[in-house]
């Protein structure tokens, strides 16, 4: 994995001529400390809409456990009411089925929607 390394200290201007090199350093100094200031200022403001966007995510992901669990716990009341859940293979197609399902509508693996039903049932 890739690692970026941010640096907060512009690269320096090119001098042009002598009358820029005569300038007051000072003055070079307060630019940079504006412009640091300003960048930083927005840095703050990119990892606070990064914060946010997690947070939105981390609420779609318990929505979503919510929902795994329910539709575990459908296709389980399904399987007794139609007698497929009378023995353990019985069980295990059902929930072979429910995992499919799932997997086909959000285009995910099988094995992946399977982790995901547990998991969302340990979890609610």
């Amino acid at each position: 994995m890739n690692q970026s390394i941010v640096v907060f200290t512009p690269a320096p201007a090119p001098v042009s001529d002598a009358r820029d090199r005569a300038g007051s350093s000072r003055s070079a100094a307060a630019r940079d400390a504006c412009s640091l200031g300003e960048l930083g200022a927005r840095f703050d403001a990119v990892v606070r809409g990064i914060t946010a966007e997690d947070t939105v995510v981390a609420a779609s992901d318990a929505r979503r456990a919510r929902l795994l669990a329910e539709a575990a716990a459908l296709s389980d009341r399904m399987a007794r009411l139609d007698g497929s859940a009378g023995t353990a293979t019985g069980r295990e197609w059902a929930r072979r089925k429910l995992a499919t399902e799932i997997a086909c509508a959000t285009h995910r693996s099988e094995r992946a929607v399977t982790l995901l039903i547990d998991d969302s049932e340990n979890l609610v």
